[in-house]
């Protein structure tokens, strides 16, 4: 097997993976939860890590012993687009 063929079947096992763990969370997560996947775009790549380029903000943590929780999402932004809400936990 070629390199090039080996990559690509990673690539095509990695997907069936992804689609079959959103089927398992759809089939088992009541209705009140949604996956939602959010990308980097490569332009913000080498950006400072603490930029805010999916277009929400969290607030909890171990440190204020609560879950993750939505603060603010940026209006026109993708998580925006994908329904993310504030007061969305992020699990």
């Amino acid at each position: 097997m070629t390199t090039a063929s080996a990559a690509l079947a990673a690539s095509e096992k990695l997907r069936t993976a992804s689609e079959n763990l959103t089927t398992l969370i759809e089939n088992t997560l009541v209705s009140n939860y949604h996956l939602v996947s959010l990308t980097r775009p490569p332009e913000e790549a080498s950006k400072s890590s603490t930029s805010n380029v999916y277009g929400f903000t969290i607030r909890g943590g171990v440190e204020h012993g609560l879950g993750h929780f939505v603060s603010a999402v940026e209006a026109g932004s993708e998580a925006n687009a994908k329904g993310v809400r504030p007061g969305d936990q992020v699990v």
